[in-house]
């Protein structure tokens, strides 16, 4: 069994956040993706969907959740769960940085931008 040192894979950045995916296919998962998502304060991500559950884990700061219907502004210790073909964004509407773990039951996650 793999033990991944998390720092080891380099973050891609693009329009205020910068995210890497350290559990995947690449790493020896079958049907598992792990990332971190770094959001810069101020910056928001746009509503979409993917074809498996997502679990996004918050563990530092704070952002806007929005899952279907449902918007709730949150602190470290919320999760949101986006089921299936659910679209869901995540809005940083403060000036720190928000950190969160993504995870995704499938080795290779696709997204669908429904804005």
């Amino acid at each position: 069994m793999p033990i991944i040192n998390n720092s080891d894979t380099p973050y891609e950045e693009a329009e205020g956040r910068r995210a890497r995916r350290f559990v995947n296919k690449d790493a020896g998962a079958a049907n598992l993706t792990v990332g971190e998502l770094v959001m810069d304060g101020g910056s928001a991500l746009r509503l979409h969907t993917h074809p498996t559950d997502e679990a996004i884990v918050l563990f530092e700061g704070s952002v806007e959740m929005v899952v279907g219907d449902e918007s709730r502004i949150v602190e470290p210790g919320h999760t949101l769960l986006a089921p299936p073909n659910t679209p869901h964004k995540l809005v940083n509407h403060t000036g720190a940085e928000a950190r969160m773990f993504t995870i995704f039951p499938t080795d290779n996650p696709t997204t669908e931008f429904v804005d």
